[in-house]
């Protein structure tokens, strides 16, 4: 007869933890022992993440059970969004198992024009608008809050991949003709090297760094400082005094 028990514990088998809860309104999953917010509905008790979660239970109930955990909302500046539409592609994945490739194949996703993705800010996530741009505060890009958007082309990447090559070609000559222009037997008059200087040099400020001014014009408009500011006053500045240089070369002293 054996001496070792007759239902062993499997190794690295845990203890059971306590019951989790789901908030109705925002889908994150809680533990009941450790939420401050709860209220009851119909003899049963209802567990949320915060205060704001509950106040919208109350205001309307029917509404979130009907479809628990799938409103998305915001609460105390940040967004809920995100992290419900984030387990999406899991859930989706855990139902799909068992399922055929026909009955898989009609669940195509809805493109996102169709729907109208919503764009925040990552440093403001209370500014939410329809479709791509520029936050209003800090200037920068906004980025999809909606899963499916990410695998659209982003605007802001390929506009500046055109603009970062384009002032790529234009600054070559530019820095060949000012740093090695003598070594190479290209000895202009100074007014015809600068000349040339200025005509390639000028798109590469005004149209490749144009969406840098736009936030720059932006920050003042709103008043609203940022890194875009002093990009702005700092190129801006310095192309302003190139110009005089070119054009008034008296001005400056020798």
């Amino acid at each position: 007869m054996s001496d070792l028990p007759m239902n062993p514990k499997p190794p690295g088998a845990s203890l059971p933890g306590p019951p989790k809860a789901k908030d109705p309104v925002c889908g994150m999953s809680l533990d009941p022992s450790k939420v401050r917010e709860q209220l009851e509905h119909s003899g049963k008790a209802y567990y949320f993440c915060s205060k704001r979660c509950a106040e919208r239970f109350a205001q309307n109930p029917e509404k979130f059970l009907r479809a628990p955990g799938t409103a998305g909302m915001e609460h105390d500046g940040h967004l809920h969004t995100r992290t419900v539409e984030a387990r999406a592609p899991i859930q989706a994945e855990r139902e799909a198992k068992g399922r055929t490739a026909a009955e898989i194949a009609p669940a195509a996703v809805v493109p996102s024009s169709a729907q109208g993705v919503r764009y925040t800010c990552p440093m403001d996530p209370e500014i939410v608008q329809i479709g791509p741009g520029v936050c209003p505060k800090c200037g920068m890009a906004l980025e999809p809050m909606d899963v499916f958007a990410h695998v659209e082309a982003d605007p802001e990447y390929e506009s500046m991949r055109r603009r970062f090559w384009g002032s790529a070609a234009l600054s070559l000559p530019v820095l060949v003709l000012s740093m090695f222009g003598d070594a190479l037997g290209l000895r202009l008059a100074p007014s015809i090297r600068t000349t040339i200087e200025f005509v390639l040099a000028t798109p590469v400020v005004l149209w490749g760094g144009g969406p840098f001014f736009e936030r720059f014009w932006a920050s003042l408009v709103n008043r609203s400082p940022n890194m875009f500011t002093l990009i702005g006053m700092g190129t801006g500045i310095a192309y302003l005094d190139s110009v005089v240089a070119t054009f008034f070369p008296r001005v400056f002293p020798a």
